[in-house]
């Protein structure tokens, strides 16, 4: 937020804070309840198991753990360097005041465009028109 002075306020900073391990239950809770994630695991790890093998489970056990632990791994790295990006924009008013300009005008910009966009009617009751293609993703001629 831009005070009417021209100084950057963080308002980030304000927040209370979360113990970690209270952030680490939460992120393993929300991975448990969602169903998204074990549809993920059911479909994509069965490839990679042998069907003949008399230890399916603990391939699965390790296969699902590997995913775990190269997630984590990722996710600590892109927090890391968001976190010395954050400090490093905290440190530098010009360039947080420039990048919230940019980004002010982009919305702004965005809304000009959505508040000028103009909405297609379709009419249902029309047959819609055949289209042919060739296996170039070329359009052919319209047959009829």
């Amino acid at each position: 937020m831009i005070r009417s002075d021209g100084h950057v306020v963080d308002r980030a900073v304000s927040f209370w804070r979360v113990p970690l391990g209270a952030l680490l239950l939460r992120g393993i809770m929300t991975n448990v309840t969602n169903p998204k994630v074990l549809l993920f695991y059911v479909a994509f790890l069965p490839q990679f198991v042998e069907t003949s093998s008399p230890q399916k489970t603990a391939a699965f056990f390790v296969l699902g753990s590997v995913m775990v632990l190269l997630g984590f791994l990722n996710d600590s790295v892109v927090a890391c360097c968001a976190a010395m990006v954050a400090h490093s924009l905290r440190r530098r008013s010009i360039v947080s005041r420039w990048l919230n300009r940019v980004i002010g005008a982009t919305f702004v910009g965005m809304g000009i465009r959505l508040a000028a966009a103009t909405r297609q009617t379709i009419d249902c009751r029309e047959k819609p028109k055949r289209r042919s293609y060739n296996l170039a993703g070329i359009r052919s001629a319209q047959h009829n």
